[in-house]
């Protein structure tokens, strides 16, 4: 089995400083760019994802420079050259969004996940299905259920340490280590005297906005009745 064929079918960790470009799936078209330091200018998909370990990097989309530090986050259009520090890129198909420059991400979590565990939606969907980046944060003496997802998951860790459990193995995790969780691999993260920090990219979302069901159209009110009940008034699709 080749190295895609083995990450295609079962948990993989590497660090950052071993790992090349890859194709990780054949469904959303997943490609994952490290880099370290040298200045890349490739497109990766349809969309692509960013986040920086170490700075600082430059970063330039759409003939703007931004000068970014450690911790910052990043999506847009394909066409993006980046430069300096180390980091992840992450391409895939589907919706690009607007182009977004964030963080540095925070100390703690600001959703509510599983066993103790907080998330934060660092770029969220375009639309209901589309890719998403998430920031996760295991406290200290964390013991996970272990869990599948039902497609493939692209995990940095940023912070800390811990292990991650799979059906046959246990693996350390460190600061820099990329972890590839297949669709429906079942897995779980436990730590000890340390928290750690994860960011994570979703090709996939199950939430999000639709044409039937966002912000503005259900905060636009005419005569009582909500802009999303009256089809007379509504956009068509052209």
């Amino acid at each position: 089995m080749n190295e895609r064929d083995q990450r295609l079918h079962s948990v993989s960790i590497t660090p950052l400083n071993q790992w090349e470009s890859i194709a990780l799936d054949d469904h959303f078209k997943t490609h994952l760019m490290p880099w370290k330091g040298i200045a890349l200018q490739q497109p990766l998909g349809d969309h692509v994802f960013g986040y920086v370990l170490s700075g600082p990097a430059r970063l330039t989309v759409q003939q703007r420079t931004y000068d970014l530090v450690a911790g910052m986050f990043f999506a847009g259009p394909p066409e993006m050259e980046i430069s300096g520090g180390t980091g992840i890129l992450i391409g895939g198909s589907g919706e690009a969004p607007i182009f977004l420059l964030g963080g540095p991400i925070e100390e703690n979590g600001r959703l509510r996940y599983i066993d103790g565990c907080m998330d934060s939606l660092l770029i969220a969907p375009v639309s209901r299905g589309s890719a998403c980046l998430n920031a996760l944060y295991f406290p200290k003496g964390t013991d996970q259920t272990m869990h599948t997802h039902p497609s493939v998951r692209v995990g940095l860790v940023v912070r800390g340490g811990g292990v991650c459990k799979c059906a046959t193995d246990k693996m350390q995790l460190r600061v820099g280590d990329l972890v590839v969780i297949p669709p429906n691999a079942v897995h779980g993260f436990t730590t000890a005297e340390t928290g750690m920090t994860v960011i994570a990219y979703h090709p996939d979302s199950n939430a999000g906005s639709t044409d039937d069901d966002h912000v503005m159209l259900n905060g636009t009110i005419v005569d009582g009745v909500p802009a999303s009940q009256i089809d007379s008034i509504r956009t068509q699709a052209s």
